[in-house]
């Protein structure tokens, strides 16, 4: 029998979850940990589906003047609605997401980029109209780029009340022109490419207090590293342990949510649990924390088709957080341009690797192993384990799920290159299937032969 308990699977809109009686795992709590450490400009990097835009969202809506007067139903219940901070709703909220930019070419991404940027401005100066007579007859939409596009909404806007500037997916089209070409991605955001100079306007707007806050999200920490010298304001959160849990599932919050849909019955509780902790948990972002991390897509994508019959899904991956094959190639391919492609044949043995973590990526330099193992680990096909007695991280796969459809299609790849077994047609159409179908079934039925060529283990994590 279907429990009646809302989750909110795929919806990263605070307002619909609060308005509509969803589930939230409430993580308000943070905005006040933000705003007592005097945290004004800051960036966090998590993998896909993280919950990242629903945290850009919570923090829209907290602090935008246009939600004052609807503060208690949004808030009311939730930790910072009873205890709310002295910067609630005084801000006006400039918003942008860089998700969905072309990379296939590079006047596509371009044209994307400027696209986004006008978007958002535009979207913002009909916010202003709202709240006083504004005229936008002096702003000019004919501008010809990004950052004189965004550089005129600063010359022009009133400052009565400070911007919070909230950006989400900064790096969701540079991280695929990366992969794709190295060249390329230095052009864009190094010296006088149109991505630093954009920021670059940002930061200018900070020191004449037109924009007081920031908060921007991520994947990976490689074009704001490149940006360092026209952007280094920012402070980076993504491994300070206060904030790991600001996104994602701890199993105590995971419980919780299983509590809902299985009631009283502990024992079925505890089984389940079991299973999603088998599949799902094992994130970690600081080497000595106690405490691993749930994918919350994962965690939601499960909880929703389990509540349906009680039991579990047929396919335990979401097909919304499945890998990106031609990503996933693009990888293996920079892998060998690196000359790090036995740090695949070596976590594909052995299920983990020990290396140095990358905090801040150097790409006017070459790229080697340990820039590697950092790319796999913020795009989470790696986690960290702990650290040795002599400094470096081991990292690990994170989970069953991760082992299973990331790393297996690893696995594949080495078999394509070594043309073993001449099964490369038969697997190309079981991928395509399953890229078309979602039905993961024959992918693993197929690879079983294939296990016997790596240590047991590697792929059950």
């Amino acid at each position: 029998m279907q429990t009646s308990v809302l989750l909110p699977y795929g919806i990263s809109d605070f307002t619909k979850i609060a308005e509509r009686g969803y589930v939230f795992v409430d993580k308000t709590s943070y905005i006040e940990l933000l705003e007592k450490n005097g945290e004004s400009y800051v960036s966090f990097l998590r993998p896909r589906r993280f919950g990242k835009s629903l945290f850009i969202s919570l923090l829209s809506c907290y602090y935008d003047i246009a939600y004052r007067e609807r503060f208690e139903e949004l808030f009311g219940k939730y930790y910072i609605g009873k205890n709310p901070t002295p910067f609630a709703n005084s801000y006006r909220i400039l918003t942008f997401d860089f998700s969905g930019i072309s990379a296939e070419n590079a006047k596509l991404t371009y044209q994307g980029f400027l696209n986004k940027v006008r978007r958002y401005v535009k979207h913002f100066l009909l916010s202003l109209s709202y709240f006083f007579f504004f005229s936008s007859a002096g702003y000019s939409f004919s501008k010809n780029t990004p950052e004189q596009i965004i550089e005129e909404l600063f010359l022009c806007y009133p400052q009565d009340v400070p911007i919070y500037l909230l950006i989400d997916e900064y790096d969701h089209f540079t991280n695929d022109i990366l992969l794709r070409s190295l060249g390329e991605f230095r052009s864009m955001v190094m010296r006088s490419g149109y991505v630093r100079k954009f920021y670059e306007v940002i930061k200018s707007a900070t020191r004449i207090g037109v924009v007081d806050k920031i908060f921007i999200t991520g994947v990976l920490p490689v074009t704001l590293d490149s940006l360092t010298s026209g952007f280094n304001i920012l402070k980076h959160l993504t491994h300070h342990e206060e904030y790991q849990a600001m996104m994602g599932f701890t199993e105590e919050e995971v419980r919780k949510l299983l509590r809902l849909v299985v009631g009283q019955d502990s024992a079925k509780e505890e089984e389940v649990m079991q299973e999603m902790r088998y599949y799902y948990n094992g994130y970690k972002f600081i080497p000595d924390s106690a405490q691993n991390l749930y994918n919350s897509d994962m965690v939601l994508y499960f909880l929703e088709e389990y509540k349906r019959k009680h039991t579990y899904p047929r396919q335990m991956l979401d097909a919304n957080i499945a890998p990106n094959y031609f990503r996933l190639k693009q990888v293996f391919r920079l892998a060998e341009e690196v000359g790090a492609r036995e740090v695949i044949d070596e976590i594909l043995e052995k299920g983990r690797v020990k290396g140095e973590l990358v905090y801040q990526f150097n790409f006017e330099g070459p790229i080697g192993r340990k820039e590697f193992i950092s790319l796999l680990y913020y795009l989470g096909s790696l986690t960290l384990e702990g650290e040795t007695l002599g400094g470096l991280m081991i990292f690990r796969i994170p989970n069953k799920v991760i082992g299973q459809l990331y790393w297996t299609y690893y696995a594949y790849l080495l078999q394509e290159e070594a043309q073993m077994a001449g099964g490369s047609s038969i697997l190309q159409g079981i991928l395509d299937e399953m890229a078309e179908t979602g039905e993961a079934r024959p992918f693993f039925e197929y690879f079983e032969f294939f296990y016997k060529f790596f240590r047991t283990g590697i792929f059950g994590v």
